[in-house]
């Protein structure tokens, strides 16, 4: 029963909006949970949400909140999620121009919503709890797929805005590799390499069209459980590209970027499978340094024959 509670309380799904996946997103899980989860994010950054303007002189600040709402399933056998994220948030800042100030007007409304599918390729099978408890862990590869819509706020007369009035679509191969496979002390690595594919924005601040190119992305946890209700994480990101052109000509704003911060994440409850988890981030462009916030909870509900197992040992105990 303890493991059982322990792999219900552990289920993690981040995937915030703008940012990286978060660690134990992609980790191997029992097959019919749905998550909810609930975060407050707070980014003071030079990249919008959207990553549509990078600001050599500038700073953006976010505070958003986000609901991913996830749920696994079985496809050929294989362990895969669909996953839906959509948010409402603020935005502000300033941007420095030849040494003056100029305020970014705060604006509030929805974020881009992000849509995503997640299939297991190698050692993922799609087990319920009971087996899945059984199960020893292994390397892991899976493949996803994103898709950004552009329901986010956008007008034509700011140059800053939390939506990106395009779409964008996401390709990547999650790997895990268990360094301690035991389930109540897992040490593992996780490894998400990703590349974003951009459409056009033909409604511009100062007209024309923007098109942008791929935005490859590279992140890394190395995560480790010190009790069946806690464990955390050291993460490492690093994206790169997105070159922004207006009317076919560069405005030479490279994305090249580099982060760095830690995940704590707790269950305090013996018998509700609720988890509360913290992130801090540091990021580092050209000469500006920002900052990610993150605080929010994950409430995992198991499917009937699910809840009837868990019933079961509970009448046993």
């Amino acid at each position: 029963m303890r493991i059982v509670l322990f792999i219900l309380m552990m289920l993690v799904h981040y995937v915030s909006f703008g940012q990286d996946f978060g660690p134990h997103t992609f980790n191997l899980v029992p097959k019919n949970i749905t998550s909810v989860s609930i975060y407050y994010l707070n980014s003071h950054n030079n990249i919008t949400p959207a990553k549509d303007v990078v600001l050599q002189n500038g700073i953006v600040n976010v505070n958003a909140f986000v609901t991913p709402i996830v749920h696994t399933f079985s496809l050929a056998g294989q362990l895969s999620q669909i996953f839906i994220t959509p948010g409402v948030a603020s935005i502000d800042g300033f941007v420095d121009v030849n040494d003056h100030l100029s305020e970014i007007v705060k604006k509030s409304g929805l974020v881009d919503a992000n849509v995503m599918m997640r299939v297991g390729i190698l050692n993922t099978p799609a087990l319920d709890i009971e087996n899945f408890a059984k199960h020893e862990l292994k390397f892991q590869l899976s493949g996803i797929i994103s898709v950004t819509v552009p329901i986010g706020q956008y007008s034509d007369t700011r140059r800053v805005n939390l939506g990106g009035n395009r779409w964008a679509f996401k390709v990547g191969t999650p790997i895990i590799i268990p360094l301690y496979k035991t389930k109540g002390k897992i040490f593992q690595w996780e490894i998400v390499p990703s590349v974003t594919f951009f459409t056009h924005n033909t409604e511009l601040f100062a007209g024309g069209v923007k098109s942008q190119e791929p935005l490859f992305y590279l992140e890394q946890h190395f995560s480790k459980n010190f009790t069946k209700r806690l464990w955390a994480s050291i993460n490492l990101d690093y994206q790169y590209g997105g070159k922004i052109f207006i009317n076919d000509i560069s405005n030479g704003n490279v994305i090249n970027q580099f982060g760095a911060g830690a995940t704590v994440s707790y269950a305090p409850f013996k018998s509700f499978p609720v988890t509360f988890h913290t992130n801090y981030g540091r990021t580092w462009f050209n000469d500006i340094a920002g900052y990610l916030f993150q605080f929010g909870a994950t409430m995992s509900i198991p499917s009937k024959a699910g809840r009837k197992y868990i019933k079961s040992l509970n009448e046993k105990e």
